[in-house]
Protein backbone atom coordinates (compact mmCIF):
# COMPACT_ATOMS: atom_id res chain seq x y z
CA UNK A 1 0.00 0.00 0.00
CA UNK A 2 1.22 3.19 -0.78
CA UNK A 3 0.75 6.34 1.16
CA UNK A 4 2.03 9.96 1.21
CA UNK A 5 3.12 12.57 3.21
CA UNK A 6 1.95 16.25 1.48
CA UNK A 7 3.03 19.60 1.88
CA UNK A 8 3.94 22.54 0.46
CA UNK A 9 8.25 23.17 0.41
CA UNK A 10 9.23 23.91 3.75
CA UNK A 11 6.34 22.48 5.63
CA UNK A 12 7.90 19.61 7.44
CA UNK A 13 7.81 16.86 5.25
CA UNK A 14 11.04 15.37 5.49
CA UNK A 15 11.66 15.55 9.22
CA UNK A 16 7.79 14.00 9.67
CA UNK A 17 9.40 11.47 7.00
CA UNK A 18 12.83 10.71 9.38
CA UNK A 19 10.51 10.40 12.79
CA UNK A 20 8.15 7.91 10.97
CA UNK A 21 11.32 5.73 9.46
CA UNK A 22 12.79 6.31 13.05
CA UNK A 23 9.65 5.27 14.97
CA UNK A 24 8.58 2.39 12.38
CA UNK A 25 12.18 0.85 12.79
CA UNK A 26 11.42 -0.28 16.68
CA UNK A 27 7.62 -2.01 15.53
CA UNK A 28 8.44 -3.07 12.43
CA UNK A 29 8.36 -6.67 11.79
CA UNK A 30 10.86 -6.75 9.14
CA UNK A 31 13.66 -4.20 7.02
CA UNK A 32 12.72 -0.99 7.19
CA UNK A 33 14.50 1.30 3.82
CA UNK A 34 14.58 4.95 3.78
CA UNK A 35 15.32 6.43 0.11
CA UNK A 36 16.19 10.21 -0.58
CA UNK A 37 17.88 12.12 -3.51
CA UNK A 38 20.87 13.49 -1.55
CA UNK A 39 22.64 12.33 1.39
CA UNK A 40 21.45 15.04 3.56
CA UNK A 41 19.39 13.61 5.71
CA UNK A 42 21.87 9.86 6.34
CA UNK A 43 22.80 11.04 9.90
CA UNK A 44 19.25 11.54 10.92
CA UNK A 45 17.87 8.23 9.85
CA UNK A 46 18.64 5.20 12.56
CA UNK A 47 21.34 2.79 11.90
CA UNK A 48 19.40 -0.13 11.47
CA UNK A 49 17.50 1.67 8.71
CA UNK A 50 19.28 0.94 4.96
CA UNK A 51 19.77 4.63 3.60
CA UNK A 52 20.00 4.45 0.12
CA UNK A 53 20.99 7.70 -2.29
CA UNK A 54 19.01 7.06 -5.37
CA UNK A 55 20.91 10.17 -6.41
CA UNK A 56 24.07 7.72 -7.23
CA UNK A 57 21.91 5.86 -9.13
CA UNK A 58 21.20 7.56 -12.23
CA UNK A 59 17.24 7.35 -11.20
CA UNK A 60 15.41 9.93 -13.25
CA UNK A 61 12.19 8.16 -14.45
CA UNK A 62 9.34 6.00 -13.19
CA UNK A 63 10.43 2.73 -14.82
CA UNK A 64 14.10 3.00 -13.41
CA UNK A 65 12.46 3.72 -10.23
CA UNK A 66 10.01 0.91 -10.32
CA UNK A 67 13.10 -1.50 -11.16
CA UNK A 68 15.22 0.24 -8.49
CA UNK A 69 12.50 -0.86 -5.60
CA UNK A 70 11.41 -4.03 -7.67
CA UNK A 71 15.31 -5.09 -7.29
CA UNK A 72 15.56 -3.95 -3.59
CA UNK A 73 12.61 -6.46 -2.93
CA UNK A 74 14.20 -9.39 -5.16
CA UNK A 75 17.18 -8.81 -2.97
CA UNK A 76 16.08 -8.45 0.26
CA UNK A 77 12.36 -10.20 1.09
CA UNK A 78 12.16 -8.98 4.21
CA UNK A 79 11.71 -5.40 3.54
CA UNK A 80 8.53 -4.56 4.93
CA UNK A 81 8.50 -0.61 4.83
CA UNK A 82 9.91 2.09 2.31
CA UNK A 83 10.07 5.85 2.53
CA UNK A 84 10.64 7.82 -0.43
CA UNK A 85 11.70 11.57 0.37
CA UNK A 86 11.26 13.82 -2.80
CA UNK A 87 9.56 11.61 -4.74
CA UNK A 88 8.73 14.29 -7.39
CA UNK A 89 12.42 15.65 -7.67
CA UNK A 90 13.59 11.68 -8.09
CA UNK A 91 11.69 11.69 -10.70
CA UNK A 92 12.65 15.47 -12.23
CA UNK A 93 8.55 17.14 -12.02
CA UNK A 94 6.62 19.23 -10.67
CA UNK A 95 3.27 17.42 -11.45
CA UNK A 96 2.03 15.18 -8.80
CA UNK A 97 -1.02 14.56 -10.76
CA UNK A 98 0.49 12.80 -13.93
CA UNK A 99 2.26 10.34 -11.42
CA UNK A 100 -1.14 8.69 -10.21
CA UNK A 101 -0.83 6.22 -13.02
CA UNK A 102 2.52 5.29 -12.33
CA UNK A 103 1.58 5.04 -8.10
CA UNK A 104 -1.16 2.46 -9.27
CA UNK A 105 1.24 0.57 -11.31
CA UNK A 106 3.49 0.53 -8.28
CA UNK A 107 0.80 -0.21 -5.62
CA UNK A 108 -0.30 -2.87 -7.83
CA UNK A 109 3.20 -4.33 -8.54
CA UNK A 110 4.53 -4.60 -4.68
CA UNK A 111 0.92 -5.55 -3.61
CA UNK A 112 1.63 -9.49 -3.47
CA UNK A 113 4.65 -8.36 -1.44
CA UNK A 114 2.90 -6.94 1.55
CA UNK A 115 5.08 -3.86 1.55
CA UNK A 116 3.96 -0.48 2.50
CA UNK A 117 5.72 2.77 0.88
CA UNK A 118 5.37 6.42 2.21
CA UNK A 119 6.28 8.79 -0.61
CA UNK A 120 6.43 12.43 0.56
CA UNK A 121 5.01 15.06 -1.98
CA UNK A 122 6.12 18.77 -2.36
CA UNK A 123 2.29 20.21 -3.49
CA UNK A 124 -0.42 21.85 -1.82
CA UNK A 125 -3.33 19.22 -0.03
CA UNK A 126 -5.90 21.31 -1.77
CA UNK A 127 -5.07 21.11 -5.25
CA UNK A 128 -4.05 17.63 -5.30
CA UNK A 129 -6.26 14.50 -6.69
CA UNK A 130 -8.20 12.51 -5.02
CA UNK A 131 -5.88 9.87 -5.06
CA UNK A 132 -2.88 11.45 -3.01
CA UNK A 133 -5.69 12.81 -0.28
CA UNK A 134 -7.15 9.57 0.12
CA UNK A 135 -3.79 7.86 0.83
CA UNK A 136 -2.70 10.81 3.49
CA UNK A 137 -0.49 10.02 6.55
Amino acid sequence: MIQFVCGIKGSGKTKHMVSMANECIEQAAGHVVFIDDTAERMFDIHRSIRFINVGEYQIDSQERLLGFLAGLLAGDYDIKTVFIDHFLRILKTNNPAAQEEFLCRLDSVLEPFDVQIIVSVSADTETLPAYFRERLV
